[in-house]
């Protein structure tokens, strides 16, 4: 079974924040359980989900069985991510695919054997999730 792994903190600043360097915590955890809730929607059936944020625990919607919301507490986001790389692909022989748009976090998971896919293109996604759930409840 595949593993996406998503970059959660990396992904929703490049968001709602594009350029600006404005922090907005309230907005931050609004599209965080909005992009755990997109990707128990957006995965495929033989694909499990891990989505990573910086920090402390927060109250974020929860996903599936097949989405896991993981925080880093008081470590950094981007080597639990590399840890959990490295232990998917060399003890488990397990593809993964780490959505990102750090160049040093792809790098080191590609010396892993990690895919990884670029944070602009996942957003082309999750953009048109968004209008879906527009269009459904307009």
């Amino acid at each position: 079974m595949k593993t996406k792994i998503l970059d959660g903190s990396n992904i929703i600043r490049k968001f709602y924040m594009g350029n600006s360097t404005r922090f907005d915590f309230a907005l931050e955890q609004q599209l965080a359980s909005l992009l755990v809730r997109a990707m128990s929607f957006l995965r495929e059936d033989d694909c499990r989900v891990e989505i990573y944020f910086d920090g402390g625990k927060r109250d974020v919607w929860h996903g599936d069985e097949l989405v896991e919301v993981l925080f880093s507490e008081n470590k950094k986001a981007d080597d639990l991510i590399v840890n959990t790389v490295a232990d998917l692909v060399e003890n488990y022989n397990q593809p993964v695919e780490v959505i990102t748009q750090d160049r040093e976090l792809c790098q080191r998971c590609i010396a892993y054997g990690a895919e990884t896919m670029n944070t602009n293109r996942f957003l082309v996604h999750f953009s048109n999730y968004l209008n879906y759930q527009n269009a459904a409840f307009a």
